[in-house]
């Protein structure tokens, strides 16, 4: 999961997002990519075992 951004820094509410998107999809690692004055990137982690309520695709 890659979400872009172009805004000075990153917000909390951007890491949130993705954090969000992570437990909600079977995607376990993501990407900020703030493309802002002072680029930077964030790599976030959230491992399926912690997924209770995610169905299989199967």
């Amino acid at each position: 999961m890659i979400i872009f951004v172009a805004d000075g820094s990153t917000a909390p509410e951007h890491e949130a997002q993705l954090l969000n998107y992570l437990k909600a999809t079977p995607i376990e690692a993501g990407l900020l990519l703030n493309f802002g004055p002072n680029p930077e990137i964030k790599r976030k982690v959230f491992d399926n075992a912690r997924k209770p309520n995610l169905k299989s695709s199967t």
